[in-house]
């Protein structure tokens, strides 16, 4: 089923990035466009404009994988636009992230902004340790799990979950929170252990 998904989804890629091609649209300007949606998706978020929420992240999501595919299609792909891609994705994640601090979630073990700020530690130190890891040894880390693809699907199923229920919303937070710092930690760890053996 999900590669049926897949397969589906690369058709629609494909066919916007031959249109945006076309068009003379660039791959960073798509970038940008990303991190511009995001304050009005923060914007929605604080006001609980839950189904609009969800059509934003889900443009966002799509904007996403489309400014790579677009930059492959037209061969110019770069460590530039690798790099602003990266970075705008730190800033699009904690934008979202940042926004559930301004909603009044029900108590589950604990306050709504410690788990948030968990989320929000888990989701930078994923990234950071992988970063680290390519900065001292030189190679890049391929391996992990909960990558920025399958956080980005964790965060529409929150907003979704967000039009039906406000507890069901923090229980997803919870696992966004939960999934995040074990990512972290695995790689962390991995990295170590990659550390040791040369």
């Amino acid at each position: 089923m999900l590669s049926k998904f897949k397969k589906k989804f690369n058709k629609y890629l494909q066919f916007f990035t031959i249109i945006f091609a076309k068009l003379k649209i660039s791959p960073n300007h798509l970038t940008f466009l990303s991190l511009l949606l995001s304050f009005i998706l923060f914007y929605t978020l604080i006001n609980k404009y839950f189904i609009y929420s969800l059509v934003l992240i889900s443009i966002i999501s799509f904007l996403d994988a489309l400014d790579g595919a677009l930059a492959r299609y037209l061969r110019i792909a770069s460590i530039y636009g690798a790099y602003l891609d990266t970075i705008i994705d730190r800033y699009v994640e904690f934008i979202i992230l940042f926004s559930f601090l301004f909603i009044n979630f029900p108590v589950v073990f604990l306050e709504h902004y410690k788990w948030i700020t968990l989320a929000i530690f888990g989701s930078l130190l994923t990234t950071y340790s992988k970063a680290a890891y390519s900065e001292k040894s030189g190679k890049q880390l391929n391996f992990g799990f909960f990558e920025r693809g399958e956080r980005m699907l964790l965060l529409i199923l929150i907003i979704l979950s967000g039009i039906f229920s406000l507890t069901y919303m923090i229980y997803l937070i919870i696992l966004f929170t939960i999934l995040t710092n074990l990512s972290a930690i695995h790689r962390i760890l991995l990295s170590l252990k990659l550390c040791i053996s040369k």
